[in-house]
């Protein structure tokens, strides 16, 4: 597996959860959460623990386990 890093553009298949945490006297709590219907892309913007990553989509910030996620990779000329 590839590890992801910050600025890397990736595709999300369908039926993956995004979730979105508040964290409350250091406890993370799930706030909203969203299952794609259809593969997007988005852009990493931060790791996360427990092998999340904070990525950009659908015009917020979400949680994605990484293992979900799929680098998407530049063509060389």
């Amino acid at each position: 597996m590839n590890r992801l890093q910050i600025g890397d553009l990736v595709h999300i298949p369908a039926s993956v959860p995004l979730l979105q945490f508040t964290t409350d006297k250091g406890h993370r709590m799930p706030l909203s959460n969203f299952i794609t219907e259809e593969p997007i892309l988005g852009v990493v913007i931060r790791s996360l623990p427990g092998g999340y990553k904070e990525i950009y989509c659908r015009g917020d910030k979400w949680a994605v386990s990484e293992r979900s996620l799929y680098k998407i990779k530049e063509e060389k000329k």
